[in-house]
């Protein structure tokens, strides 16, 4: 097998991670909606599916153990740092009864 051929053969195919990736980007654009900071969850969304379902995944699942920390890198390094930069500056305040108060008897 050439080189050519595995990297159009290799590609892993993961329900999954589409349904996940698209929920994401549903509740993102829902609760967001889009604008210039949007293209950073696209790139987030975009390299968390090529980490997991293209020829570097093919390889890392039994072959090279430096593809498998290459995936490593990109999921805990580049697709969160991504996904931040996809926030916006100033996001809504949080409903006031969702944090977690102390009770009256003790302190803080």
């Amino acid at each position: 097998m050439n080189p050519m051929h595995f990297l159009i053969t290799a590609w892993v195919w993961s329900p999954l991670a589409i349904v996940c990736v698209a929920a994401a980007l549903f509740i993102y654009f829902r609760h967001f909606g889009w604008s210039r900071r949007a293209w950073w969850i696209l790139a987030a969304a975009a390299l968390f599916l090529l980490t997991l379902m293209s020829p570097l995944a093919a390889l890392a699942q039994g072959y090279l153990f430096s593809a498998h920390m290459a995936q490593h890198i990109l999921l805990v390094l580049a697709v969160p740092a991504f996904a931040l930069m996809a926030l916006p500056a100033q996001t809504p305040a949080l409903p006031s009864g969702c944090c977690i108060r102390p009770s009256p008897g003790r302190a803080a």
